[in-house]
């Protein structure tokens, strides 16, 4: 089964107010933490291996799930016979979880250097947690095997501070341009990797200014263009929004 990577190590310094105590994974969207919602996009596509690097409050998230079905579920405790807790409507996500310390001021791609002997697939995703997207996980992986090279990367159509795609006309990335404040196709994240990248990560200061660079300068990274939605949580004014679109009960990132 190919594993997912989700990087929750970062401060998330935009939305210092709400990182102060907690991580910025495990900030709520409606009653889960955006990583919840980000684990359920790959489960409801049939993937449900998960590697968690942690840094910053790492421990917030081991203990979230440690009691993960205590906190997901309703409870019916018995009390006049002993303590007998029973999970009211126990729908627990049935899904392996792994969770790493990858030390607190660690840059992204020394978090994934120190998850190579944890990944035991040929291809494995990776992901920011802190986007949405309506995005098909298995067609993104499908793309990825058709065309043989070493990265894909998901292209949003948006105007952003993210990172810029140039890309050519076959889908291959020709630079990764950090940081760009014109409109045009930008990272999303919602990555698939081969295992070959591990060879790679040296390349640089960090994953996106180096490692993604590097690959798109010798011709190893494609897009996946997705033209459906996608919304990150970048700031307080995000997470206000994507809170709006939960309690509407129409988001368009919500998985049955």
């Amino acid at each position: 089964m190919i594993q997912t990577i989700i990087m929750c190590g970062g401060r998330g310094s935009r939305l210092n107010e709400q990182t102060e105590n907690t991580p910025k994974p495990m900030i709520l969207i409606g009653k889960v933490p955006i990583l919840i919602h980000i684990m359920r996009i790959y489960y409801s596509c049939g993937f449900n291996e998960f590697i968690l690097p942690v840094g910053y409050k790492g421990e917030v998230i081991k203990q979230y799930f440690c009691n993960y079905q205590m906190m997901t579920n309703d409870l019916k405790i018995d009390y006049k016979n002993g303590t007998n807790i029973k999970y009211i409507n126990d729908c627990t996500e049935k899904w392996n979880v792994k969770i790493i310390d990858t030390g607190l001021e660690t840059n992204k791609k020394d978090r994934l250097k120190q998850l190579k002997d944890y990944v035991s697939d040929e291809n494995f995703f990776l992901t920011y947690a802190d986007g949405v997207s309506d995005i098909d996980i298995n067609k993104l992986l499908q793309f990825h095997l058709s065309h043989g090279k070493i990265a894909t990367v998901t292209g949003i159509k948006i105007s952003s501070q993210f990172g810029k795609l140039n890309i050519n006309d076959k889908d291959r990335v020709i630079k990764f341009a950090e940081k760009d404040d014109e409109s045009g196709l930008i990272s999303g994240g919602f990555f698939v990797f081969n295992k070959k990248i591990f060879n790679y990560l040296n390349h640089g200061d960090d994953f996106e200014s180096g490692v993604l660079e590097y690959l798109a300068k010798v011709g190893e990274l494609m897009v996946h263009k997705n033209h459906g939605f996608w919304h990150s949580m970048d700031t307080y004014r995000d997470m206000i929004a994507l809170n709006e679109m939960w309690e509407s009960g129409k988001a368009p990132w919500k998985m049955s």
